[in-house]
């Protein structure tokens, strides 16, 4: 229908699945802020930013929390098309259609209807790039659903809709059609053949780290098809170089590993910052919530939401096994599950038996904090929050410009020293007659290396050896 530029850039996403920091311990991979960073410095040729779908983590309250600030970080980076695809296919067609007005209009889907049989959104779009006219159009495969759920998108064969959508592009002038599928491999292929309108497909499923980078070459030559997910940790980059009539010359495809070398963009962190700082206000409406990070493992990118008890495993990642294996620190770390099923319920009984009970931020019951669910490191040694985000920001694992400020609404100081008077707070005359703190403390002592002398911190006295491999 036009002329084509000489080069077109093309970024491509897939099943970020919510997250938009990270993701991963010894190399952390991902994040919005790199993938802002990295398609904000290349402004060398005409661009497109694609997603194939499967942007939201979950149907769950924090879910759809989580979903909408990655929204509106997709918005700020200027996303061409987003694709509803098979995790979207358990949300709200109401809530699907709201994001689709908030955030800009960017979501496209050829098969996904409502049960009056209109199309969720627009089935296709039409973008212009510099007199290149770009039809883009995406569809999607149904996945397991809550089976109680109500006003779930209807999920239509592709086969059946992508006739009339691709004609529909071709009268509006579309020179150049991109599909993207959150579809298996073997449909793709049949698409592709069934199709030959289809220029470009982005595949968004079945996604893994030994996926091919190069493109694969279908319809005879005349289709690339390319494949990206896994979390947000890598992002697809394509320059396909034309012929003014269109034809192909040449093409290069990378994929980017959103790795620590990768820059973060200012924009995106500052957002990113809104979304914690708002979490943190709201963090109790998620607490029963299946979906909510603070019943996770530690995560650097909590690291400045948690306030107050912080929970062992952020001990755990500077500290390992540090005085786990001594004699009374063992069982310190059953002391709750000692309990009968009654008596976890007994504020009498759990005040001594987990962290932080009766505190702010600390325990309240097994469901809403089992981070706090044992006589943890904070019992003894206080609140950890802010430590932990001081540390790691010394360390260089995380960015201090992008942290809240410190927060420890628990009136109790955290402390390296165990004072005699914290551990009398539990072991009383009444539960524990024969406590004689001078030796009992020499039981949980994991101040030196082993074999170093330990040295009660109030009396310098030399009580024992050390046990562990770690004096930090």
């Amino acid at each position: 229908h036009g002329t084509f530029p000489p080069h077109l850039r093309i970024y491509y996403t897939a099943a970020t699945v919510g997250r938009m920091f990270p993701c991963g311990c010894r190399i952390p991979l991902g994040g919005l802020s790199r993938r802002a960073a990295v398609i904000k410095q290349d402004v060398i040729y005409p661009e497109l930013i694609i997603d194939a779908g499967s942007f939201t983590s979950s149907s769950t309250g924090y879910g759809l929390f989580e979903t909408e600030w990655l929204l509106k970080g997709y918005k700020l980076l200027g996303y061409d098309a987003v694709n509803l695809g098979s995790a979207e296919t358990r949300i709200s067609i109401n809530q699907l259609r709201e994001w689709d007005a908030t955030y800009g209009g960017m979501f496209v889907s050829a098969n996904l209807y409502d049960n009056l049989d209109h199309p969720i959104t627009r089935t296709y779009i039409i973008k212009d790039i510099e007199g290149l006219k770009v039809g883009i159009t995406g569809i999607t495969i149904e996945t397991i659903r809550p089976a109680d759920a109500e006003e779930l998108p209807v999920v239509k064969d592709p086969a059946a809709v992508l006739p009339d959508v691709l004609d529909a592009m071709d009268k509006e002038g579309a020179d150049y059609i991109i599909l993207l599928a959150d579809d298996r491999q073997a449909a793709i292929d049949a698409y592709a053949e069934m199709f030959p309108q289809i220029d470009f497909i982005v595949q968004g499923h079945d996604f893994s780290s030994h996926s091919a980078v190069e493109p694969r070459t279908l319809n005879d030559g005349n289709t690339l098809a390319v494949i990206m997910g896994d979390q947000g940790k890598h992002l697809g980059r394509i320059r396909i170089d034309f012929e003014p009539d269109g034809t192909i010359t040449d093409y290069e495809n990378e994929r980017i590993d959103l790795d620590t070398t990768q820059p973060t963009d200012t924009d995106m962190t500052l957002l990113l910052v809104d979304f914690k700082d708002e979490l943190r206000s709201r963090r109790s409406e998620f607490d029963a919530d299946p979906g909510n990070p603070f019943q996770r493992a530690s995560s650097p990118d909590l690291i400045d939401v948690v306030t107050g008890y912080a929970g062992e495993n952020f001990c755990h990642d500077c500290h390992g096994s540090l005085g786990l294996e001594t004699e009374a620190r063992m069982t310190h770390g059953v002391a709750f599950s000692r309990l009968s099923v009654e008596d976890q319920q007994n504020p009498d009984c759990i005040q001594c038996h987990s962290t932080g009970y009766g505190q702010p931020t600390g325990f309240r019951s097994f469901d809403l904090d089992p981070h706090l669910a044992t006589i943890g490191c904070e019992a003894c040694h206080g609140p950890a929050a802010t430590h932990v985000r001081e540390k790691s920001i010394e360390a260089g694992v995380y960015d201090a410009d992008s942290a809240l400020p410190p927060d420890n609404p628990v009136d109790i100081p955290f402390t390296g020293d165990v004072p005699e008077e914290i551990c009398l707070r539990c072991h009383t005359e009444e539960w524990s007659p024969d406590f004689d703190y001078d030796t009992w403390v020499v039981r949980v002592n994991h101040s030196g290396r082993t074999g170093d002398p330990i040295i009660n911190s109030n009396t310098g006295e030399i009580v024992g050896s050390g046990e562990t491999d770690d004096p930090e």
